[in-house]
């Protein structure tokens, strides 16, 4: 019953470290940072020239790509990883309701059955969590030696429908939205107002959030496998449902941070 809220607090841990790290400027933090900033800058030198060779001037968008992919190669053994762990946990779902039912006016000897079981099949309630908050500091990682590149002004060129891979947001901290909240206008006809960077550009700038919020929508419902609360107690089903509205949320979160960031 309390692996609900340990998840809870595991994340609530990782989101405090990942605030306080991000607001280090040197140190130990900043040296991580480059690490990203300059690889990805090493890619880019190793792909502009042959990409330039055969017409493709937009070589910046290229490299991003490209080293986003490789970073996310390295963490499919966690994906695959979390995955497995996600079914483990589905089957021994049943087992865990049965013992449950059988202790039910026992809550101690509840929770040394479900230990044992999980000891028996070599696996930790919280394994998935584990894994997801594993992967934190390097998409974090990611996040900001590219936030880096845009501080140094080095990825100001657009990229298939992007006006520019430094995005909307402004210096010095390139993280904001006044560029969607402030300046907005009134059309002279009389019509929709229009915002400060005009409706062309700001529809392009949106157009990958959106896409974003789709993906990982699409993305949570085929890997989240589904929930059967028909044997659940009220309160069960209660965190069950309260969980799923948490993760249901999540893709409109992320889509929201991008809207902040290059």
């Amino acid at each position: 019953d309390n692996v609900l809220q340990q998840w809870q607090i595991l994340l609530a841990d990782a989101a405090t470290t990942a605030d306080a790290a991000t607001k280090e400027s040197s140190g130990w933090w900043a040296t991580y940072l480059s690490v990203f900033k300059n690889t990805l800058q090493f890619v880019h030198a190793t792909v502009d020239e042959p990409l330039r060779s055969v017409g493709i001037t937009q070589t910046w968008g290229v490299s991003i790509a490209i080293f986003t992919a490789g970073i996310r190669s390295l963490l499919v053994p966690i994906s695959v990883q979390q995955t497995k762990s996600a079914e483990y946990q589905k089957a021994l779902k049943p087992y865990i309701s049965e013992i449950k039912e059988k202790f039910k006016d026992n809550k101690e000897a509840q929770s040394r059955a479900i230990g044992k079981l999980y000891e028996d099949a070599k696996q930790n309630p919280l394994s998935g969590c584990l894994f997801s908050i594993l992967q934190l500091p390097v998409l974090l990682g990611l996040y900001r030696g590219i936030r880096l590149l845009a501080r140094d002004g080095a990825i100001d060129e657009p990229f298939l429908w992007i006006p520019s891979l430094q995005g909307p947001v402004q210096p010095p901290l390139f993280r904001d939205m006044d560029w969607l909240t402030t300046g907005w206008t009134q059309s002279p006809d009389g019509g929709l107002p229009i915002p400060s960077m005009g409706w062309e550009t700001t529809i392009s700038f949106l157009i990958m959030p959106v896409l974003l919020v789709l993906g990982q929508s699409i993305t949570m419902s085929v890997l989240t496998p589904a929930v059967d609360t028909s044997e659940m107690s009220d309160e069960e089903r209660e965190q069950t449902e309260k969980t799923q509205g948490v993760l249901k949320f999540l893709p409109l979160m992320i889509g929201y941070f991008s809207l902040q960031v290059p």
